[in-house]
Order: structure tokens, then C-alpha cells, then sequence
């Protein structure tokens, strides 16, 4: 029965009725949706491009106000930099956005509100000038994205500078007075130096004008008080201001009455006697002139020369070589007149005017008689000159006078003989080698050298790594005193051979032995009986003590019966000197090097790398102590000698402080009632003095002199000389580094305060304060030394030429040559000059390729700026001497004493959970007691090959504790771990990783940016002279890349270990530096990361070193997140481990290495996101928005496309499914309806 019919009296169902509303609605909503969809996907109208409106930057920094229009106000805005033209980074930043309010962001800079139409006006921070420095505003999108359209660079520019205020002094000559009628000249000089006009006034009418430094001639008529001054008028208005001088009365005198005519009496005839004229010392000696008859005469002895201009200038006293045509009054040049040593002749009055004494003034009696002496030597320079030896006379000031012109002739001693060496073999066995005794003599101011026993004729082969039987390091203060020595050599036997002729070189230091540095050599004159010694019937065994061919004693030096052992002696003594102590050594055993000292008896304690001796000596040269023997020599200066003291010599280890544990031995110095005599001479003695009749050694060759080409003009009293110069900071830095490992000596009169190098000036300058031109020398010498004695430098001497037309070039004396070693930019000095001197501050310095190459030998660097002052011949500032700075001291080696087996196996106690902690590699901490308390460097090794851990320290029970995991390339199996320090302990343990969880994601094709140490790339290729050799790594300034790594990760526990092979071998200084760095491993431990690496071939210290797997620099894991590229580790701080620094050998653990970046890819599984539950997305609603974003930016990002199109269709697409489910949900309904209906 049909319900319907049941129901016939109730309003029925109409169901087409209802599916017709419901087409309708879904009809509306679609009609809705297409015109929402016509009006978004619309074109949009596009402002103008975007620009930017910036004014010119403040100098003195601070903010401007930047406003931009045309740019787009869609989210998230744009950045808008400052940023310095070359660098990759903004130096100040605004992040601009719509939905953003004015405020600070740490680290970036600010953020700011953009306006509806894409404008804006924000505050922009600009940092003060600096030289060189441009900057430009960069806008483009903000967060990375992709906005060709958003991009503007736009460039700025500095205001403009602020004119520098002048000042103007007025000068006029002849100072005071004039003549009515008479010529006067002035002058105006301006500061800071500026070009421009000077005016010239007497009250307010003008005398001249003329650019500044130029004097102008004027004359007034009138006598009477004239009020002169002087208008600078600068040629560039911007850059400099106007000045006016102070007034200057001048008074104008009335012409003198013309007095009645006298005859004037007759006057004498200058006549020179010069005491000594033939026979000259060529290396330097002192003569005595003396001249009568040169009285004034004026106007013809009137100079024309500031400062005696129209008076009395005297007369020149000169030794030098001159043209057979040179005098003034025949106007001859003053380029026939070489002056190599000169006085200057004037009245007593007048003396002080000219600089006195110190400048080379000597007085002119009234009668015009003098007496003076000259230093007179024959130099290789002076020989090339042409012209005439001899002691000449002629006016001075510019005065042209022909009877003051004299000429007396002098000559010189034929030159000294050719240094030469004796040699003789005075000992050969099988065991100790021949010792060969080289004496030599007549070597002139050579004071040290380079020695070799060589294969005749092979001195080309010679090098620092060998090419010599045996070499002499003869380079120490007192090596070679007075042109001679006394020296062995020994050559081991391994090194002759019988068939082959042998001899002895002697050559200059720091240089390779040929034909233009080798000093002298001879033939070593083995004789049979030497070959029989060392070559014997019967083989000798070289460590037998009872040794039949060795007539030494017998016992072996190695033998603890048979300890090291000094005899001394005293060979010279003199008080410009001092002692010289011959030191023989014996019973060495295996040592090759040592320090020495002369000090006062008993007093090691004070002995350290800055003093607290009297002589030094350095013996760690190659070759320095060879056979267990040495003949060396120390000398001690008379300064730092007390008669009343007793002094002894100590041999004792290098690179350690002197005490009862390092000194290998030691005995009294024996100074005799003569040495103490000839040292203190109970009269006085000049130790400037080459005639010094106590030294038997020749005079000091005097100072080259210069060749100007007319004797200078002293100006007025000048003040003391000096030169402040800290030569290279950064070469200092690397000497007294880690890696150079050296030392500096100040000597020679040099003096060092605040890190400035002091030199004093030197006698003879030939500066002219007029043409500012000349040439000024200044005294000391500055060594530096490293890398155990393959670096030695020495920058002595420094000269200062100044050429006419201001360029300017520093020499040093090095190696016993001059060598022009930087160019000087005085234009961007600071010159300042007063009456008494000329400074010049702060020139920059350039190093020439000179410079470079015999100086620095071949290392480049940058030069400090030099301050010099002109003035009067004076010691150099007050400072400290000697060695003056020296590198600290390296940490003990630990690669070369951790024994190859483990050295206890037993002693460390751990409970069960520790144990297994350390058989499934986790972290554990771990316990060894015994050691000293407070006990340091105790090493934590495990074995079975020996892998340095770490480092620590015993507290106050003597208990050392390590916590860690072990490396993760350490091999499943057996193992010790160790503790080795005053005692040993150990733990066996079996490792067993393998049976442990190993959750993880695989990684693949892995890569690594490293830099290893940005000063340590520079020094290698600069200093060092070498560089890098790769292999399956790639070099990307600044950083190291490896590529391909494959390993796994934990990101849970932060475990794992990704390898990507490749090596880096680091070489320098020809083969004495070379480590090799392989098969690189990143390896993560919880919360440290480590970089590993296999490490061979020789530490900065020259151990041999292998060591396989060790964690090399460490950093510190940020979280961990799985990123679309994997696992990134971005620019993580990096240290050196105690075990890289064991390695590496050049720094200490803990030294700051260049940052670590890597990203470690890992398979799909390992990336997939976790599936929130429920309660998780309700909890986190707004990360999980913020994670849609990202991925919406992601992908504009990566498709760089519009967003609207993508968004619109979508929504379109849920509607229509929504309307489709409306249908068909009626349908359903109504179909449900109608089986309601039917009933069975």
C-alpha cells in the first residue's frame, strides 16, 4: 500500500519544486564567482618604475632621509640597503613594508611603513667618511624573492670637504733692515701646504705678488719704519681658506755716508796645510788642516746664500774629487766639485747661525786662521767618480772669491789584502768524523759569514737543505771580530768519500755562495792518514767507545758517566770591543743545538728571551753543534762588564728557560788582571775612536759619503735628527707569531719604544731646506729572525733622498749593500718646519722590488709610514735595545711522545653503565685518579693506533676526568683508552657500534666549504713562498669545497658521519714546511661537531708526523632541522682540537679557524613531515599558517610567478566540487524520499 495514499489529506512533497530553488542558488553563487574571478585576474595598471631620492652623505656620518615612489606595496615589502661599492653585504638596513612600523631590527637595522602607492620616506644610517669608501642604496624584495621589477641600485656621493684653514708667515731677507734704496726680498710661506697667490703689502699698498714659494724682490726708497705683510689667496677656494700674516716692522735706514778713500793695506795670501797627504788609510783616516790668510774682503767674500747673504761666509774646507777645472770664479759648475767630507769656515759670530759644531761649523780666527780635521777614505763609489783626490778650499754662501781656492793633492795606501783561509785537518776516525780547522784572516769589517765543507767546485749546489759535507753558521755577534776567526768544521764520515776532492767556502751571509758572495776558500789537504783514519782496514763500529782511530776519550758521550763539558778562554779584550770568549764543546752526545750565555755567576734564574745576560749565542742552526762538539765564540760587551763580578758561560737546551734540569753545562769565564786592564784602560777611550789603541782590530769603516752636488747651506740652529719607523707591523706580527717563531734585535744605536723602530741621524746631510731637496742618513740596524734561522732580515742604515722635484726613496744597508728598499709619497706627509728642523710625519712607504728581494728575501709585505726629522747629527731617541720583542713560547709537542703502544692497560675504574657507554660509542665521562694535584696536560689517548682525545687537568685530589664519545672512525674491536701524564692508567673495552642502534638517514652527494685559517692561506703564499696542491677538492676564494660526501645522520641523537675524501698538502720555505690534510670527514657528537681528517708529513716544528682519523677542529651543532636541502650547517664557528693542534704543529689548541658551512642531503623517507594529530594542529594553528606561507613563498620563489591566478582557481575549484555535492546530495534525498514511500 502506498503511504501516500495514507496520507492524501496532508500537504504532499514537492520535490522538483525544491530542486529547481536549489539549481537556482548554485546558479547565483557561480555567477558571483565568475565575476570575482574576471575582476582578480584582471590586468593591473603598473605605476611608473620605482626611484629612488637620496641626498649627498654627511662626512661626519650619520642619518639621511631616502624617499622611493613606483614600487610595489604587495607583501613583504622590499629591503632598501646602504651598501659599500664592492662589498656582498648592506652596512645598514630597512626592511619597508605596508604592514610594518617605524622600529629597530638587532642586527640588520630598521623597519618602516610603505605607503598604499608603493612610496615611502625612511631614515637611513650612513657610517663616517672614509678614504676610498663609496656607497649606493640597493632596493630589491624583501626575504629573497625573486623581483627583477623591485631591483634599484642607485649611487651616492659624499659632501663635499669642509675648506682647511691656512695660516701665512711672511719672511723677509736681509732680516730686520735694509738700505734705503736697497734690494730686499720677501717671502711667505703657508700651512698646511696649499698652491695660490701671495700679496705683498707695505701698510695697504702692494710691493708684488707671486705663487706661493716664490720670493718676490722689493725696494722702498724712503728710510723710515716699514710695516710689511703678506695676503695668501688660495688657488682652489673650496679646498683651502685665505690667510694674512702677522706685520712685520722693517726698518729701512738711510744710505751710510761714503767715507774718505784709504788705501787698504795689502792682504794676506790664504794659504792650507794639510797634515798628512800620501799614504792614506783607504778603509778611513783622520787628517789635520790648518790655513791662514782668509780675512773678509768684501763684497767679493759677501755670500749670496741665506743665512749670511751679503756678509762674510768664509770658506768651504773640503775633502773630495774634483775636476781638473772646478773652481767658482771661473765659473765652473758645482758638478766638477764632488764632495765627499766637508767643514764650513766662518767668524766666530757667526758659527752658531749656521748650525754650529754639529752641522760642521768650525771658526775663522779674525787673523783668518783655522785648524780642523777631516775623515778621508777611498770607497768603490767614490773611485767610480773622476776627477782629483784631494783637500780644496773655496768660499762659501755662494761667494766667488779666486784666492780662497786651494787645492792640496793627497793620496791613498794600495787596499788591503784579500781575505784568506788557512785549513788544516786536525783530527779524523770512523766514529767522529774529520775535523777540519779553518782560520782566516784579513777579512776586513766582514763580522759574520756562512762556512761549508763542500765537493770542490759544487758551491752551486749549495742550498738550506744541504749540498755540504758540513756547514758553519759564523753569523753571531763576535763570529768574525777584527777580520778574523778561528772556527771547525766537521764532517761526518758518512758524508766523504776518498776519491773526491774536498774544500772549504766562506761566504756571505744570507746569500748563495759565487762568485760575486764567496769571501775566500782553500782545499781541505786530507792526507792518507786521515783517510786511513776515517776509512779504516778494519770497520770500526761507530758507537764502540774503545774506537783504536779515535783519539778522543773513549767514553760515550751518550754515556751518563760522560756529561757535556766547556772550556773556556779569553782571546781579545778591548774597551771599544769588549771580550771575545772562545767556547769548545765535548761530550755532546746526539745534541745539534743549544743556547749560550755569558752571565754573572749563579744568576740563570734571571736569564730570559728579553735579557738577564751579557752575551748571547743562538746555536740552533744546522750544523751548529755536530759530533757531540763545537768551537764557538761569545762576545760580551765592555758596558756590561763589572770588574768586581765573576762571570761564567751556560750551554743549555733551546726553547727552554736555563735551569738544573735543561743546562747542559757550564764553567767560570777566565778573565785575567790584563783582559780587565785592556777592557778598563785607565784612560778613557772613545769608542767612536778607530785609533782606539786597545782594539786590534781594524777601523770601523766610516759611513759611505754622500756626493752632493755643491755643499749645503746649514740653516739655522737646528734640533736633534731622528727617524721613527716601525718598518712592517704585520712582518713584526708574523715573526714574534707561532709561526715564525723569531725574534728582534735592536743594535747599532737603533732604540725601540711603542713598537717604533728609533733611528738617529747621522752626520753629513746634504738637505736643503731652500730647494727641499737632499739626502739625510740615519744610524742602527733592526733584525728579525725565525723558523730556527731560515729567516734572517736586517734593515739597517736608513737614508732618506729627496730628489728636486719631491720624489723621495728610502735605502737600507743590508747583506753589506745598499739597497733602495721604498718608495716615499712625501705629498701625503705631514711637513712641518720650524727654524730648528724639518719633520716630515707619516709618509707612506711603498716596498720596492729591491726591497722585496734582497731584503725580505723574496717575502712580499705592506710598509708602515715613516716620520723623519732634519735637523742636527744625535743618538737616536730614548728606548730599549737589544733583543727587543721575541715570539712566546710553543706549547710542548705531544706527537712525538705518545708511545705507540698503550703504556697501562689497567688503573681507570667504571661502573657498568660507563662501560657500555663506551663499547656502543655514546658519550661517557671517565675517571682516572693518581696524577699530581692540579697535574696539567694530562693526554687522553685510545688505542690501538694511538688517537689523541683531549687534554685536561687533575683537580686538588690528583683525579682527571674526560668526558665524550669516541671518534665515530674508530674501528669496531678491541681497545685501551688511556690517561698519561706523572702516571699512566687504562681501560680495555671492545667496541662494538655495530650492535647498536642504527637509526638514521642515509646522506648523499654531500658538500663542505671550509677556508681551514684565512692568515695561514696568506702566509703560505705570501711569506712562506709556497702553497697548495689539491686533490678531489676544489679552491673557492675564500673557502676550500668538497663535494659528493656520503655518510648517515641522526637528527635525534645528532650522531653521525659523512666522508667526502679529497686532500690538501700545504708547502713552503722550499720544502721545510709540508703537511698534507686527507680524506676530510664532517662527524657530529651531540652537541659538537668535528671536522677529521688523516694527517702526514712534518709539523711547523719539523717532527714527522702521522696520525690517522683525528678530530681536527671542532664546533659547536646548532638544532638540527630536516630543510627541503637536507641538513645545513651554515658558517659555524671553528677551533683547533688538542689533537689538530699536536698535528699541525703551528698553533695551539683552542686558535680560531675559518667558519664551517655544509649541507648534508638525506633521502625522501628521512625528509617526509611528521602527521599531526588532531590536539597537535589544534595547539599549533599559528605554525602551521606560518609553514603554509613558507611553502606558498617557496614556491613563488622558485617558479617566479604571480600567486593571484593559482589562488582564485583553487577556490574556484572548491566551490564547483561543494555545488557538485549540493546536487547530488538533493538528488540522493529526493531518491530517499521516494523509496520512504514504498513499503512491501
Amino acid at each position: 500500500m502506498r503511504l501516500g495514499a495514507r496520507c492524501a489529506g496532508d500537504t504532499t512533497l514537492n520535490t522538483q519544486q525544491l530542486l529547481d530553488r536549489s539549481r537556482a542558488t548554485i546558479a547565483a553563487i557561480l555567477a558571483i564567482l565568475l565575476a570575482l574571478a574576471g575582476a582578480l585576474t584582471a590586468v593591473p595598471a603598473y605605476a611608473a618604475g620605482p626611484t629612488l631620492s637620496a641626498p649627498d652623505l654627511p662626512r661626519a656620518g650619520g642619518t639621511i632621509s631616502v624617499s622611493g615612489s613606483g614600487f610595489s606595496a604587495t607583501s613583504p615589502g622590499l629591503y632598501l640597503g646602504l651598501r659599500a661599492d664592492g662589498a656582498t653585504s648592506d652596512t645598514y638596513t630597512v626592511w619597508i613594508d605596508v604592514a610594518n612600523t617605524v622600529g629597530d631590527l638587532p642586527g640588520l637595522g630598521a623597519s618602516a611603513p610603505m605607503n598604499a602607492d608603493g612610496s615611502f620616506v625612511v631614515d637611513v644610517v650612513v657610517p663616517a667618511y672614509v678614504e676610498g669608501t663609496t656607497y649606493s642604496l640597493f632596493a630589491r624584495k624583501a626575504h629573497g624573492i625573486p623581483d627583477a621589477t623591485q631591483r634599484l641600485t642607485q649611487a651616492l656621493a659624499w659632501e663635499p670637504a669642509p675648506a682647511v684653514s691656512t695660516t701665512t708667515t711672511l719672511a723677509v731677507s736681509p732680516a730686520g733692515s735694509s738700505v734705503a734704496g736697497a734690494d730686499f726680498t720677501v717671502s711667505a710661506s703657508v700651512a698646511p701646504a696649499a698652491s695660490g697667490t701671495v700679496t705683498y703689502f707695505n701698510g695697504d699698498t702692494q710691493i708684488g705678488a707671486a705663487a706661493v714659494g716664490t720670493a718676490v724682490t722689493a725696494r722702498i726708497d724712503q728710510a723710515g719704519t716699514a710695516r710689511l705683510s703678506a695676503v695668501f689667496t688660495p688657488a682652489d677656494a673650496a679646498a683651502f681658506t685665505g690667510s694674512s700674516s702677522a706685520v712685520v716692522s722693517y726698518e729701512i735706514t738711510a744710505p751710510p755716508t761714503e767715507p774718505e778713500p784709504v788705501d787698504p793695506e795689502p792682504l794676506p795670501v790664504p794659504t792650507v796645510t794639510v797634515s798628512k797627504t800620501s799614504g792614506l788609510d783607504a778603509e778611513g783616516e783622520t787628517i789635520t788642516v790648518s790655513g791662514t790668510g782668509f780675512v773678509p774682503n768684501a763684497p767679493a767674500t759677501s755670500g749670496t746664500r741665506p743665512p749670511l747673504a751679503n756678509r762674510f761666509t768664509g770658506a768651504y774646507v773640503v775633502f773630495g774629487k774634483f775636476l781638473d777645472a772646478w773652481k767658482p770664479s771661473e765659473g765652473v759648475a758645482s758638478s766638477a766639485r764632488k764632495v765627499l767630507a766637508q767643514k764650513w769656515g766662518v767668524l766666530e759670530a757667526d758659527l752658531a747661525t749656521i748650525g754650529g759644531a754639529a752641522a760642521g761649523g768650525i771658526v775663522i780666527g779674525a787673523d783668518g786662521s783655522f785648524e780642523t780635521t777631516l775623515t778621508v777614505s777611498k770607497t768603490e763609489a767614490s773611485e767610480l767618480l773622476t776627477g782629483n783626490y784631494g783637500v780644496y778650499t773655496y768660499p762659501g754662501g755662494g761667494a766667488k772669491y779666486a784666492p780662497f781656492e786651494t787645492y792640496t793633492a793627497v793620496s791613498f795606501a794600495e787596499p788591503a789584502p784579500i781575505p784568506t783561509v788557512d785549513v788544516t785537518v786536525t783530527d779524523a776516525s770512523a766514529k767522529s768524523g774529520a775535523t777540519v780547522r779553518v782560520v782566516g784572516s784579513q777579512f776586513g769589517t766582514v763580522t759574520g759569514a756562512y762556512a761549508a765543507v763542500i765537493e770542490k767546485g759544487t758551491e752551486a749546489a749549495v742550498s738550506a737543505g744541504g749540498g755540504y759535507v758540513a756547514f758553519g753558521y759564523w753569523m753571531t755577534p763576535g763570529a768574525i771580530a777584527g777580520g778574523s776567526f778561528d772556527k771547525t768544521l766537521v764532517a761526518e764520515t758518512a758524508k766523504l768519500d776518498e776519491s773526491k776532492q774536498y774544500e772549504v767556502i766562506v761566504w756571505q751571509g744570507h746569500t748563495a755562495p759565487n762568485a760575486d758572495t764567496i769571501y775566500a776558500r782553500a782545499d781541505v789537504p786530507f792526507t792518507t792518514a786521515n783517510w786511513d783514519a776515517l776509512f779504516p782496514a778494519t770497520p770500526v763500529d761507530p758507537t764502540d767507545p774503545t774506537d783504536p782511530t779515535d783519539p778522543t776519550d773513549p767514553t760515550d758521550p751518550t754515556d751518563p758517566g760522560s756529561a757535556p763539558a766547556v772550556k773556556l778562554s779569553v782571546t781579545a779584550a778591548s774597551a771599544k770591543s769588549g771580550a771575545t770568549v772562545r767556547v769548545v764543546g765535548s761530550q755532546f752526545g746526539t745534541v745539534t743545538g743549544a743556547y749560550a750565555a755569558v752571565i754573572e755567576k749563579g744568576t740563570e734564574a734571571a736569564v730570559s728571551a728579553g735579557g738577564g745576560y751579557v752575551a748571547f749565542g743562538y746555536w740552533m742552526t744546522p750544523g751548529a753543534i755536530a759530533g757531540g762538539s763545537f768551537d764557538k765564540t761569545l762576545v760580551a760587551e765592555t758596558a756590561k762588564l763589572d770588574e768586581s763580578k765573576q762571570y761564567e758561560v751556560i750551554v743549555w737546551q733551546g726553547h727552554t728557560a736555563p735551569n738544573a734540569d735543561t743546562i747542559y753545562a757550564r764553567a767560570d769565564v777566565p778573565f785575567t788582571t790584563a783582559n780587565w786592564d785592556a777592557l778598563f784602560p785607565e784612560t778613557p777611550v772613545d769608542p767612536t775612536d778607530p785609533t782606539d789603541p786597545t782594539d786590534p782590530t781594524d777601523p770601523t769603516d766610516p759611513t759611505e759619503p754622500m756626493s752632493p752636488t755643491t755643499p749645503a747651506t746649514p740653516g739655522s740652529p737646528a734640533a736633534s735628527g731622528s727617524m721613527r719607523w716601525a718598518i712592517s707591523s704585520s712582518f713584526t706580527s708574523y715573526v714574534t707569531g707561532p709561526i715564525a717563531h723569531g725574534s728582534i734585535a735592536v743594535t747599532g744605536g737603533a732604540t725601540r719604544a711603542s713598537d717604533v723602530f728609533q733611528f738617529g741621524q747621522a752626520a753629513g746631510s746634504t738637505y736643503d731646506r731652500d730647494s727641499e731637496s737632499g739626502t739625510v742618513s740615519y744610524l742602527g740596524a733592526v733584525r728579525f729572525t725565525g723558523h730556527g734561522g731560515i729567516l734572517d732580515v736586517t734593515v739597517a742604515n736608513p737614508q732618506v733622498r729627496i730628489e728636486s722635484d719631491g720624489d723621495a726613496t728610502l735605502s737600507v744597508t743590508s747583506g753589506g749593500t745598499s739597497v733602495v728598499f721604498a718608495e716615499l709619497d712625501l705629498d701625503a706627509a705631514t711637513r712641518v718646519a720650524t727654524s730648528a728642523s724639518v719633520t716630515y710625519s707619516g709618509a707612506p712607504a711603498t716596498l720596492t722590488d729591491a726591497g722585496r728581494s734582497q731584503v725580505f728575501q723574496g717575502y712580499g709585505t705592506t710598509l708602515d709610514p715613516v716620520t723623519f726629522t732634519i735637523g742636527v747629527a744625535a743618538p737616536a731617541p730614548a728606548g730599549n735595545t737589544g733583543t727587543v720583542a721575541t715570539a712566546a713560547p710553543r706549547p710542548a709537542s705531544t706527537t712525538s711522545t705518545i708511545p705507540a703502544t698503550p703504556p697501562a692497560t689497567d688503573g681507570i675504574e667504571v661502573d657498568d653503565e660507563t662501560l657500555a657507554a663506551l663499547q656502543a660509542g655514546d658519550p661517557a665521562t671517565v675517571t682516572a685518579t693518581g696524577f699530581q694535584p692540579g697535574e696539567e696536560g694530562i693526554r687522553v689517548v685510545v688505542y690501538s693506533t694511538p688517537v689523541l682525545l683531549a687534554t685536561v687537568t687533575a683537580d686538588a685530589t690528583g683525579a682527571a676526568t674526560w668526558s665524550g664519545s669516541l671518534p665515530a672512525t674508530l674501528a669496531d674491536g678491541e681497545h685501551t683508552l688511556t690517561f698519561q701524564g706523572s702516571v699512566d692508567r687504562g681501560i680495555r673495552f671492545t667496541l662494538a657500534r655495530a650492535a647498536a642502534s642504527l637509526d638514521g638517514c642515509v646522506v648523499a652527494d654531500a658538500g663542505l666549504r671550509w677556508g681551514f685559517k684565512e692568515s695561514f692561506r696568506t702566509y703560505i703564499e705570501g711569506i712562506a713562498g709556497g702553497g697548495w696542491e689539491l686533490t678531489d677538492v676544489a679552491y673557492e676564494y675564500p673557502e676550500y669545497v668538497w663535494t659528493g660526501g656520503s655518510g648517515t645522520v641522526d637528527v635525534e641523537t645528532r650522531t653521525g658521519l659523512v666522508g667526502f675524501g679529497g686532500t690538501i698538502r700545504f708547502t713552503g720555505h722550499d720544502g721545510a714546511l709540508d703537511t698534507t690534510l686527507a680524506d676530510a670527514r664532517i662527524e657530529l657528537d651531540g652537541d659538537r661537531g668535528y671536522l677529521v681528517f688523516d694527517v702526514t708529513g712534518t709539523t711547523q716544528d719539523g717532527e714527522a708526523v702521522t696520525a690517522a682519523g683525528i678530530r681536527f677542529a671542532e664546533f659547536a651543532l646548532p638544532d638540527l632541522e630536516i630543510t627541503e636541502d637536507g641538513l645545513v650547517l651554515d658558517g659555524l664557528a671553528a677551533t683547533l682540537t688538542d689533537a689538530g693542534a699536536a698535528a699541525f704543529g703551528t698553533y695551539a689548541a683552542g686558535e680560531a679557524l675559518d667558519p664551517v658551512s655544509a649541507v648534508l642531503p638525506v633521502a625522501d623517507a628521512c625528509a617526509e613531515p611528521v602527521v599531526a594529530t588532531a590536539e597537535d594542529s589544534a595547539a599549533e594553528p599559528v605554525e602551521a599558517e606560518a609553514a603554509v606561507a613558507d611553502g606558498a613563498a617557496d614556491a613563488v620563489a622558485a617558479e617566479a610567478a604571480p600567486v593571484w591566478p593559482w589562488a582564485v582557481g583553487g577556490l574556484a575549484v572548491v566551490l564547483a566540487i561543494a555545488a557538485a555535492w549540493i546536487v547530488i546530495s538533493r538528488r540522493r534525498a529526493t531518491a530517499g524520499a521516494g523509496g520512504d514511500q514504498t513499503a512491501d
